[in-house]
């Protein structure tokens, strides 16, 4: 009874202190910005959750009489055994509780949780009663082991709900550039939408692919494509972590769906893009146990040709993927033995060699398929290396190489450990081939993040983290094989103790850093007053119909607004949009330039619908500082010397621009 009572008076203390500090979310939030006193709602909320504190501390204070403990163990009795003979399902009163989590986190009150103190005592809340259902389906466990997979639990449905937060109808772009999205995806049905045919998505062709879905169908308001966007996030993270999870084969219940959030968790952690998980899915899911072996020849040829081709039509740095996620397969659960190296590697090799080869035939059919210029895929090659990125920056405060440092060296140092502790035996050339493979990814990964246009996240390291995470995940579940059997039972009893320590220590590290981007992931929906937005694209209407009557028309931004109206009713160009201008610039693509420069100069266009335009360089000492100055040098300066600025919209940071009467003095 002492020990329950503990945990009883324990958990409504903290239940105390946590809704305290919801209640000072709430109405400190609102206080602030004046909305606490028109908002009866909130108001009530709060008043209600304050009551529910104070009969908590009530029924605490009770406890520590003699018949009030009595009674308060009778009450906790009462309470629970229903849940307890409900069973597994359990489950579905767990869903609903992370169905009302996801509401806090995506839906119109996210705002009030825009930030890690803000979130956190909401998340401690639902994790808590997330263990009390945990603990009612599996009785048997501990309050410890329940309490730990319900923090992983939590944290994976916050990670995922945040990018329902972006599901709005709101006509204009989120972000700098995320309508871009939808406007590339749509190209792939261009003459059906603009009445001519574009020239393919330039970039990222499997992503712009996956989104292009939804336009099979006609007449998809913008929100079902955000929504579909949001489906792929979370659909294909979810796969791919349930496809590692089959193929490892863990059979114990909890464990494997606490693996399972944690593989969540790492994959959006980069993140890795849903396009290229879905090459990690395909291999997990395609290839049998003894894959390497001849009567499985085809069908590993076959899998790792589907998902080469479709890296293909993604990154050049995961060209070689689906082969190296096979090899490090092959190395783990293959032994060497007595065979030379040269023949054990010789499959390997071939499939590397096969599938970049693949991925490469499939890049160049889709550059001569899509209608563009063939030179202007070049752009990856020729764009400058801001080598300074890897260091503490403004675009990127905690620097590449230190940070992808400071994330792999938990799970860098565990593998060690447990190859040490664990006399994981694989032989020098095995461990050599899967360095090899790490530290190629790794290197490739850092000289991309480099690349001027990236670096302000750890997204280009992708190939290198599901790697990582393969091998760390085989080595834990114990999916490999040692060279030769080995049986010390006396060094496992000697070091039992340090390796508990030492796996707690490391696996901890790893644990906040993903909650860490769990609790910081996303933004707030975006809330807007439709009667205004609804004037403001008015006004921009008006401004279209005057100018369509005196030539063609460029939109440099918020091409979607040609997507979802009425694209064939105005007279437009399709050159030149902004997420491909800028890349043009950095790639040093002149050809391309020059003819964007020429047709500004000729006031080829009635109308240039954009971003504000201004002119200030801001160097390397500012966020993106030389993305900036590309685009004032090449973009800007070039506009604002034939075109003068018009009407800034209220609810939107779009302007346009029409032709100067007579054009300043401009180099």
């Amino acid at each position: 009874m002492n020990s329950a009572l503990f945990r009883w008076r324990f958990g409504l203390f903290i239940a105390f202190l946590l809704g305290f500090w919801l209640v000072g979310v709430l109405w400190f939030a609102a206080w602030r910005d004046g909305s606490l006193r028109d908002s009866p709602r909130l108001f009530a909320a709060g008043l209600t959750l304050l009551a529910i504190c104070l009969i908590f501390i009530g029924f605490l204070t009770a406890s520590f009489t003699s018949r009030g403990a009595r009674l308060f163990i009778e009450l906790g009795d009462r309470i629970t055994k229903p849940f307890q003979r409900l069973g597994k399902q359990n489950l579905l009163l767990l869903g609903l509780l992370y169905v009302t989590f996801a509401f806090w986190m995506a839906g119109d009150y996210s705002w009030y949780f825009s930030s890690i103190w803000r979130r956190l005592p909401l998340f401690l809340a639902y994790a808590g009663l997330a263990t009390l259902v945990l603990k009612a389906w599996m009785s048997d466990l501990r309050w410890r082991q329940l309490g730990f997979a319900s923090l992983v639990f939590t944290a994976a449905v916050l990670r995922l709900s945040v990018f329902l937060a972006d599901v709005t109808d709101y006509p204009f772009s989120l972000t700098w550039s995320e309508t871009t999205r939808f406007y590339y995806a749509s190209l792939f049905f261009s003459e059906r939408l603009y009445g001519q045919r574009i020239a393919w998505p330039p970039y990222d062709a499997s992503r712009a692919l996956l989104q292009a879905i939804p336009f099979l169908f006609s007449n998809l308001p913008l929100w079902v494509h955000r929504l579909w966007q949001a489906v792929l996030w979370m659909g294909i993270t979810v796969l791919t972590a349930n496809s590692l999870t089959r193929r490892l084969g863990i059979g114990d219940a909890l464990q494997r769906w606490v693996f399972f959030s944690a593989t969540v968790l790492w994959l959006l952690f980069a993140p890795v893009y849903f396009q290229l998980q879905l090459a990690v899915w395909f291999v997990c899911i395609g290839l049998e146990r003894y894959f390497w072996e001849r009567r499985h020849l085809f069908k590993t040829l076959l899998i790792l040709a589907i998902a080469s081709l479709w890296c293909g039509l993604s990154r050049i740095n995961w060209f070689p993927m689906p082969a190296l996620i096979a090899t490090l397969f092959y190395v783990l659960e293959k032994p060497k033995g007595e065979q030379p190296f040269y023949r054990y590697f010789s499959q390997p090799l071939l499939w590397v060699f096969f599938g970049s080869m693949m991925a490469a035939i499939s890049q160049g059919a889709y550059i001569l398929l899509s209608g563009a210029e063939a030179h202007t895929y070049g752009y990856i090659f020729t764009s400058k290396i801001l080598w300074y990125r890897l260091l503490p920056n403004p675009t990127f405060p905690t620097g590449i190489l230190p940070t992808a440092i400071f994330v792999s060296f938990p799970l860098l140092v565990w593998i060690v450990w447990r190859v040490k502790n664990n006399h994981v035996r694989l032989g020098v050339w095995r461990w050599l081939a899967l360095a090899m493979m790490l530290l190629v990814l790794f290197a490739g990964g850092i000289v991309v993040s480099a690349k001027i246009g990236g670096g302000n996240n750890l997204h280009n390291l992708d190939a290198y983290w599901a790697l990582l995470w393969l091998l760390a995940a085989a080595l834990y579940f114990g999916h490999y094989q040692n060279e030769q059997p080995i049986d010390r039972p006396e060094m496992r009893a000697a070091v039992s103790r340090i390796e508990r320590l030492g796996n707690a220590v490391l696996l901890g590290w790893l644990f906040l850093m993903l909650l860490f981007s769990a609790l910081s992931s996303g933004a707030p929906r975006f809330l807007y007053s439709s009667q205004d937005v609804e004037s403001d694209l008015k006004l921009l209407q008006q401004a279209l119909q005057a100018a369509n009557a005196q030539g063609p028309m460029l939109f440099l931004t918020e091409r979607q607004l040609l997507t979802f109206g009425t694209p064939r009713s105005y007279n437009i160009v399709y050159d030149y949009e902004k997420v491909w201008l800028i890349m043009m610039a950095m790639a040093h693509n002149q050809a391309y330039l020059d003819r964007f420069h020429e047709d500004i100069r000729s006031q080829r266009f009635s109308l240039i619908v954009s971003d504000p335009l201004r002119l200030r360089k801001k160097g390397t000492s500012a966020h993106f500082g030389d993305e900036n100055d590309y685009w004032v040098e090449e973009v800007a300066t070039p506009i604002l010397c034939y075109y003068e600025p018009k009407k800034l919209l209220r609810t939107a940071t779009i302007r346009w621009y029409v032709p100067r009467a007579e054009p300043l003095p401009c180099p």
